[in-house]
């Protein structure tokens, strides 16, 4: 007599729900992408530098993203921003695809509602929320608990409609990316829309005849060969041209110009010693700027240090925009009170009878 185990086995597993994949974050990417930015939150509460970002001096942006987002930025483990940049008419038109990764407390927040207009709509298939401040709409996308995929409608629209699937980046980006030791990064690839459209102090770095074509920023930890040792941080950037000759060359020259000139800036004097541990490499072309931090304490501490005249220089901004918003609005109302002044004295001087009548 046969066994029936084995049908009746099959026949168990086939009784089975069948448990979905789960989501996963370069799944709603676009494909071939050439910008990328990314922090393992995770590793940086490991490491401490979590602490020295967020901590005293830092505590305003933490308590304005709970505000914003309604938990706390420790619940993360990951965030990957794809921003796409395009040209259009000579300007620059930035699209982007954000994924936030974390634990269950990771959501949509509910408070949008109090400060955009917000729908909720089905793309794909799949229920969403649609929130409209400026521009495009954004839309919110939970598909797993503790995971937020976000971005621009149009592209959202594709990834949520399976137009594109598993992005990546670019074969020129992946090299970039994909390196040891990582915890966060921002690489740009840049369209001469992008190069016109930069700051001043950067055009000047920028050579015509070789342009800059990616910038790489990167936050590096460096495992020692001796397990008994900490690991040490280090900070730098990459930025490789078309061509790799006249450009890194007016860069670098550029470059070093600007850094003594921070040097003696009164807000950047705590800096000084941290200006002058800046190394500036070219490799092959590519222009390697980097900072060693030392060991935990020490980056932390670095990272305090520099985030202090970067606060007061942000705070001086916004002291300087918020005194221009209150002249204004003072022209405006002393405008509007002398018009009211000046129509109160026409209507108060009395009609001149005509003489001829």
């Amino acid at each position: 007599m046969r066994s029936t185990l084995p049908f009746v086995l099959l026949c168990t597993g086939l009784a089975q729900p069948q448990q979905q994949p789960q989501a996963t974050a370069h799944q709603f990417l676009p494909p071939n992408y050439d910008c990328e930015f990314y922090v393992d939150v995770e590793r940086t509460l490991e490491n401490g530098i979590y602490e020295a970002l967020t901590g005293p001096i830092g505590s305003m942006l933490v308590g304005r993203f709970k505000e914003v987002w309604g938990f706390d930025m420790d619940e993360l483990t990951r965030v990957r921003g794809v921003p796409v940049y395009t040209e259009k008419d000579g300007n620059v038109q930035t699209k982007q695809i954000w994924v936030l990764e974390g634990s269950k407390d990771v959501k949509v927040p509910a408070k949008f509602e109090e400060w955009y207009e917000v729908n909720d709509l089905e793309i794909g298939g799949k229920e969403v929320v649609s929130i409209k401040s400026w521009g495009e709409p954004e839309i919110y996308y939970q598909p797993r608990d503790g995971m937020i995929v976000l971005g621009s409608e149009s592209l959202m629209r594709q990834a949520l409609e399976g137009a594109t699937r598993g992005g990546r980046p670019s074969a020129e980006l992946m090299p970039l990316v994909a390196q040891s030791g990582v915890f966060a990064h921002a690489i740009i690839s840049l369209n001469s829309a992008m190069r016109s459209d930069s700051p001043e102090f950067m055009k000047e770095m920028l050579s015509d005849g070789d342009p800059l074509t990616v910038m790489a920023y990167r936050f590096r930890e460096i495992a020692s060969s001796d397990p008994d040792d900490e690991p040490t941080f280090r900070i730098e950037g990459a930025f490789r041209f078309r061509d790799g000759e006249a450009g890194p060359k007016k860069f670098e020259t550029v470059l070093r110009k600007h850094l003594k000139d921070l040097e003696k800036h009164k807000q950047f004097g705590a800096l000084k010693k941290l200006l002058r541990q800046i190394e500036i490499a070219n490799d092959r072309g590519e222009v390697v700027v980097s900072v060693e931090l030392g060991d935990e304490r020490k980056a932390i501490g670095a990272l305090q240090a520099l985030m202090i005249p970067m606060m007061t220089v942000r705070m001086t901004e916004v002291a300087a925009e918020a005194q221009v918003i209150e002249i204004v609005d003072t022209v405006e109302v002393e405008e509007e009170e002398d018009k009211d002044k000046k129509k109160g004295k026409d209507e108060d001087v009395p009609v001149r009878p005509d003489r001829d009548r």
